[in-house]
């Protein structure tokens, strides 16, 4: 099981380790390159493998009036990384003090750790006070030490035409609703979390389907409006689902919410956490003539739905 701390502190009598240093929001395929190639050093060197991150941005702290909205939660994160291998995360919280620290104030605490054997990072990895620290800064700081700094290309995508995958292209393809393109540079599904609401129940009273609203925190990336794919996890179990996101104007309402219609499911799952994938976007919100036109255009989306999940 993964061991999470929330300081480097926490870590400096670990033994032989090597640390891969990032934010990682959404750890998409360019992020599991640096995680990987981590984790080969650590195999070399016989030594367990950190993951040195924020638990927030420190664009939350310097700047809180121009919030970050992220591709995971931090409980997604400890997920995956744990999936992938890492045996232990460091969640450093960004507070002011903490990002008033010098470049060369954060390298002397990591030289600290005893029996740091490799450091790893993207070639894009900024750190201490204005984000003055680069990487070649951590290679001539270590250099001589014995200890290894690998530092990682960014990754490049033709789904890019060729430019280099970062979290921040990614959030705008999914407030695109580029769900499809979304996913396959995360590497898997694009993952929400939220709980289950009540609302307007025209899709049990009104459409004859019935759908579950979903709740987030407000600090996740929501797709554009429209109708998708998707698949919800409900008490460890996932169901085939098709979800709508928007203001629903055939009925002329304001509030944008996220409806999701469960296939073959019965259960009244109220209030209850669920975690919703997105897999591909079927088609755009549209404002129908009557609602009987709508319920037969959600038949039509079910059945694209039912295609695209049984791929």
């Amino acid at each position: 099981m993964i061991s999470v701390y929330s300081s480097v502190q926490s870590i400096m009598s670990m033994g032989p380790v090597v640390l891969a240093l990032g934010f990682f929001d959404g750890l998409h395929i360019g992020h599991q390159t640096v995680i990987q190639q981590a984790l080969q050093l650590a195999h070399e060197g016989n030594a367990r493998m950190c993951v040195i991150t924020f638990d927030i941005p420190p664009r939350a702290v310097l700047r809180p009036e121009h919030p970050v909205q992220l591709l995971e939660t931090r409980q997604e994160k400890i997920r995956k990384l744990e999936k992938m291998g890492v045996d232990t995360v460091v969640f450093i919280h960004p507070t002011v003090e903490v990002l008033s620290e010098t470049a060369e104030d954060f390298m002397q605490s990591l030289a600290g750790i005893s029996g740091l054997y490799g450091i790893v990072c993207g070639s894009n990895f900024t750190f201490g006070r204005h984000a003055a620290g680069s990487p070649s800064m951590l290679s001539a700081f270590f250099s001589g030490r014995g200890i290894k700094v690998k530092i990682v290309p960014l990754t490049t995508s033709p789904l890019l035409g060729g430019r280099e995958v970062s979290s921040t292209v990614i959030r705008k393809l999914i407030g695109q609703g580029r769900i499809g393109v979304a996913n396959q540079l995360l590497g898997e599904e694009y993952t929400i979390t939220g709980t289950v609401a009540h609302g307007f129940r025209r899709g049990h009273d009104v459409t004859g389907v019935p759908t579950v609203n979903l709740e987030t925190d407000g600090n996740c990336v929501i797709p554009s409006d429209g109708v998708y794919a998707s698949r919800i996890l409900i008490k460890g179990v996932t169901h085939a689902s098709i979800t709508n996101i928007g203001t629903n104007p055939t009925f002329g309402n304001q509030e944008r919410t996220i409806e999701t219609f469960i296939l073959d499911f019965h259960q009244e799952i109220y209030e209850k956490e669920v975690m919703l994938s997105f897999v591909e976007r079927i088609r755009g919100e549209i404002k129908f003539p009557s609602v009987e036109a709508l319920t037969t255009q959600i038949q039509r989306d079910v059945e694209m739905a039912e295609k695209l999940l049984n791929k």
